[in-house]
């Protein structure tokens, strides 16, 4: 009787043990708790947190000290407010740990500007102000005088008359591999004698103070000498003929028509080139053309161009 006695308290004792077990198998564990914050961030960048936690969680739950939370185990988020915030993360609803970010301003957007270097001293009404574009890389530029409304000019160099006094805005946009540039320069336009009206200037007296000069000037012929050569319309012709001839230092200019199907070449005067050729209604197929430029008189002086063999 007393052996049965004990079997009773022998169960009880077993039935506790397994039950203890079972209970500490399915308490969660908090050591090794282990979460990745970057230290910093800016605002509106986006932040990576991540969980590393080795012990198998049910949930977890990610709070970011700004109102905000997520559920994920890697996660991302942005900050709209610069300042310190404490980032917690909770697993299995009970192990807790907490860490600081800082969040600062954005930087401030860098702006780069078209840099426009401008007459030096005082400038007169009716004088010729020059203006270059400094930008280094730049391939195409559009200038506004703040007269006419439009495009004025599309060099990197340029230059203007203003026929009228007072401060003169000066825009140009300028165009580069990375993008578009703008800048302004204002220029204060005065009176050469104080007390009387500003020197008013012929619409020929401005339009000869804009016209090209050196390269640019020799580059215009070339663009103009190619079209006409290339026109089958006597009229564009003649027009084009008369524009050249306001770039070259005299209609008698030496022009050199090398014809490969032909025993000699030809040698004219620059007019008698251009009768011969708005006399053909055909294009002319050039394979080489070369202008001289005389810097010293400002004008082309000799022409040479070499056809295509028939």
């Amino acid at each position: 009787m007393q052996r049965l006695a004990y079997i009773p308290l022998l169960i009880i004792a077993l039935i506790s043990s397994v039950v203890f077990i079972v209970i500490k198998v399915r308490t969660p564990k908090c050591a090794g708790l282990n979460f990745a914050v970057p230290l910093s961030g800016r605002v509106d960048e986006l932040l990576s947190f991540v969980d590393s936690t080795p012990v198998r969680s049910v949930s977890r739950l990610w709070d970011f000290g700004d109102s905000s939370t997520a559920t994920e185990g890697t996660t991302t988020h942005r900050y709209k407010r610069p300042g310190k915030y404490i980032v917690s993360l909770t697993i299995n609803g009970t192990c807790k740990d907490l860490q600081q970010i800082e969040i600062v301003p954005k930087p401030a957007l860098q702006i780069q500007l078209a840099q426009i270097q401008g007459p030096a001293g005082d400038v007169y009404a009716g004088d010729r102000i020059s203006l270059t574009e400094l930008t280094p890389d730049g391939t195409e530029w559009e200038w506004a005088f703040g007269e006419s409304g439009k495009v004025d000019a599309k060099t990197k160099d340029v230059s203007h008359i203003y026929t009228t006094t007072g401060y003169k805005k000066i825009s140009v946009f300028v165009t580069t591999p990375s993008g578009k540039l703008s800048g302004t320069y204002t220029v204060n336009i005065k009176n050469r004698d104080v007390g009387t009206k500003a020197q008013m200037l012929t619409p020929k007296d401005i339009a000869g103070a804009m016209k090209p000069t050196g390269a640019a000037k020799k580059k215009l012929f070339e663009t103009k000498l190619t079209a006409f050569l290339t026109a089958n319309d006597i009229g564009a012709r003649q027009k084009l003929h008369n524009e050249m001839r306001e770039l070259v230092c005299s209609p008698q200019i030496h022009v050199l028509w090398i014809t490969p199907w032909l025993k000699k070449n030809k040698n004219m005067t620059f007019d008698d080139f251009c009768v011969e050729v708005m006399h053909n209604k055909d294009a002319y197929n050039i394979t080489e053309q070369t202008v001289t430029f005389d810097d010293a008189k400002d004008c082309v002086n000799d022409v040479r161009l070499k056809m295509k063999a028939k």
